[in-house]
């Protein structure tokens, strides 16, 4: 009696059995347990750094100063009542990034200090100056430096932390 692989070698079907498709398994488990471990790792450090605070990103501690200790605080940035300039922010609303750099220099070149620009929410569609009561004068010469934008003057109705903001319109 013959064996096995004397009437079918191995690894090959049978000339009466239909070819079937093997599916190959793409193996993702790799991957999968290497984010897990970088999860694991990244949530370690996180928890530790939160518990222990006073050290820096190398793991050194960083100096406390005790609790007790009467050093001297640093001086505080002058706010606006302690200058008399005013705060002045811009803002354009008029879709075009260009006008807020050339208004800012013409605003400075008037001996103003703008504070802080930003885009409006909207597009606008004439300049306005807004002003605090109390910075009229001041809101009347920010308006002559920007006659070409033929700016409106606003007061505030509320309160604001800035004593003049400057909304650049389109026209």
């Amino acid at each position: 009696m013959g064996k096995i692989w004397d009437i079918r070698p191995p690894r090959q079907r049978a000339k009466t059995q239909a070819p079937t498709k093997i599916r190959k398994r793409s193996s993702n488990r790799g991957t999968f347990f290497f984010g897990i471990v970088v999860l694991i790792f990244l949530g370690i450090f996180f928890l530790e750094t939160s518990k222990n605070p006073s050290q820096n990103i190398n793991g050194q501690a960083t100096a406390k100063p005790p609790a007790s200790s009467t050093a001297p605080t640093p001086a505080a940035t002058p706010t606006k009542k302690e200058t008399n300039a005013p705060l002045i922010k811009l803002l354009n609303g008029s879709g075009r990034s260009e006008e807020t750099v050339s208004i800012k220099e013409l605003v400075t070149d008037a001996g103003f200090a703008v504070s802080k620009t930003e885009n409006a929410l909207n597009i606008y569609e004439g300049t306005i100056v807004y002003y605090e009561p109390g910075r009229e004068k001041e809101a009347q010469e920010i308006a002559k430096t920007l006659v070409k934008y033929q700016p409106k003057l606003q007061p505030f109705s509320q309160d604001a932390p800035y004593d003049i903001i400057v909304v650049i319109g389109t026209k």
